[in-house]
């Protein structure tokens, strides 16, 4: 899994989340194994190879509004 963000803090708020988060999720379903979570501020880099994206933003008009 990769990453992507424009800002630093975003990017290690999202690194803490998952350090905190999947060992969880994995214990809770009683099966699987971590992977690796890795993470980029160049959108280049983010989707070097990949073959899904998923974009996503907090619910907040001003972000997801472009018009």
């Amino acid at each position: 899994v990769r990453i992507y963000a424009r800002r630093d803090e975003q990017l290690e708020a999202a690194k803490q989340y998952v350090a905190e988060t999947l060992p969880r999720v994995i214990e809770s379903r009683d099966f699987g194994e971590p992977g690796v979570a890795t993470t980029t501020t160049s959108l280049a880099e983010a989707l070097d190879g990949a073959w899904l994206a998923v974009e996503s933003a907090p619910e907040k008009l001003e972000i997801i509004d472009d018009s």
